[in-house]
């Protein structure tokens, strides 16, 4: 029913909106009103309006929906889908909105049943229950609800520390109060409240749980609307800082995290190395080492040499990109082979980057050849002060495994919740360095999981391709 009620809207309104929270009211609206005059007008006789029988406003029925949907969504809100409701409990919503009158109640459940089709009744053990027709109109009328309490920024920190199942009506709430009521300053000032003042203490859940939601609100309002409110200004540099730590001390589910993770690429990761063109880099060794590498009997001579914390991003891979990387200005930084590739293949920027799944500006850069990381780290070495390289093998694997030949950054011994690999369950790379307790010693993120990583080397095993170390985020690494 919501696709079809979707295609009611893009019939009326020409096109759908982009806001969601735009969108959810349009489709009540349609539902409760617009549609069932559509079908009246159909008919020989008129029927008498729905508000003339009621004898109360649109407002206040929409204020009646959103109440029903609250109590639905405070009482069931951990279900999946859209929460039962008690008839009973219908009616004394019903009669608090309209006058008292029990009759008018009663009109009010048959309408919103079987004409406008917004509740869905059905038999219960004991009494009739009633349900939104999908989970998203009960979490949108409970959003509008929560907007429009006067206390608004109090109440919602209280819904995010309490459960992630008000996350859905978080962010509804924002979009209603940015798009549909056009108060960007009440919305502003509700996710000041939600955003703890300080960092939370490493145990503190809900507060980490606050932080995250209110990075997702922020998001909803806009980055470009924050910097132009005056709380939104004080706020933005906060909230950033907060949800870098919630990454960089792998706070909450890793679900979450990811989920967090995405919120700070779209309000700006302030993160050395991560958005900065120049990565940071981290020394691993700083004289001459004799190292063993671990799958192959074989000592080699490590000279001194650093690794970047984190594998190379979107962001900072967009300089590259912007700066016309792929044409004839940087075609020193390209090997003949590189460039031959480039033209057969009319690369013009690395594959999937304009996919939303991978693109986020904290995410490590992917659909990039080998080819494309070397006239890239030519690239930097050009342009910058410092002088960059792919890592060689045994140098990828020393920063990777320490001096032990550890089998995992973290030891011997495989922990799921420690790199982005099939084990975690995201089926998608994630933001750089929120896995910190998989840290290699040398303090190096993301060596293991989240994507392959070229070193300078062939491969030992198939000579005529080079070598990639570390895994993904879609293999299982648990060997």
């Amino acid at each position: 029913m919501l696709l079809t009620i979707m295609a009611l809207v893009q019939t009326y309104y020409c096109t759908l909106p982009d806001e969601r929270a735009k969108l959810y009211q349009q489709c009540v609206e349609t539902l409760l009103l617009r549609w069932q005059r559509h079908k009246e007008a159909e008919q020989a006789e008129e029927l008498p309006s729905v508000l003339a029988q009621l004898g109360t406003t649109q407002e206040n029925l929409e204020r009646l929906l959103w109440e029903i949907g609250w109590q639905a969504h405070s009482q069931q809100a951990a279900r999946d889908e859209a929460a039962d409701i008690p008839e009973s409990e219908v009616m004394r919503i019903a009669r608090n909105f309209l006058g008292g009158s029990y009759a008018k109640a009663e009109q009010f459940v048959e309408y919103t049943e079987r004409r406008a089709h917004l509740l869905i009744g059905r038999g219960g053990q004991d009494e009739r229950m009633f349900t939104f027709p999908h989970r998203t109109f009960q979490e949108y009328l409970a959003a509008c609800r929560l907007a429009s309490q006067r206390r608004f920024g109090r109440e919602a920190a209280k819904l995010a520390a309490k459960s992630d199942s008000w996350r859905e009506v978080l962010n509804l709430a924002a979009g209603t109060l940015v798009f549909n009521q056009k108060n960007r300053e009440k919305a502003v000032d509700g996710i000041n409240d939600v955003c703890p003042i300080k960092e939370p203490e490493a145990k503190d859940g809900a507060a980490w749980q606050r932080v995250w939601l209110a990075g997702e609100m922020a998001v909803v309002v806009g980055l470009n609307a924050l910097q132009m409110d005056e709380v939104g200004q004080e706020l933005l540099p906060r909230l950033q800082k907060l949800l870098a730590a919630l990454l960089d001390q792998g706070r909450l589910t890793v679900q979450q995290r990811a989920e967090a993770g995405t919120a700070l690429a779209a309000l700006g990761d302030p993160r050395p190395g991560v958005c900065s063109k120049e990565p940071l880099m981290l020394p691993v060794i700083t004289e001459p080492e004799q190292y063993t590498l671990r799958e192959k009997d074989e000592t080699i001579t490590l000279q001194p040499f650093a690794i970047a914390k984190y594998p190379a991003t979107n962001a900072q891979y967009r300089f590259f990109v912007e700066d016309g990387g792929y044409t004839e200005k940087w075609r020193s930084c390209w090997s003949n082979e590189g460039w031959r590739w480039k033209e057969e293949e009319k690369w013009m920027e690395p594959r999937y980057w304009q996919n939303p799944d991978y693109n986020q500006a904290n995410q490590p850069v992917v659909g990039v050849s080998w080819y494309e990381a070397e006239a890239f780290c030519n690239w930097l070495s050009q342009t910058t002060s410092g002088s960059y390289r792919l890592p060689g093998e045994a140098e990828w694997e020393r920063a990777a495994g320490s001096t032990d030949r550890r089998k995992y950054p973290w030891g011997d011994e495989w922990l799921a919740d420690h790199a982005n690999t099939d084990e975690a369950g995201l089926r998608r790379t994630s933001a750089v360095g929120m896995f910190p307790a998989g840290q290699a010693v040398c303090g190096a993120d993301d060596v293991l999981g989240n994507v392959w990583e070229w070193v300078e080397n062939l491969d030992s095993e198939f000579r005529t391709r080079r070598a990639v170390r570390g895994g993904s985020w879609y293999l299982d690494l648990h060997l």
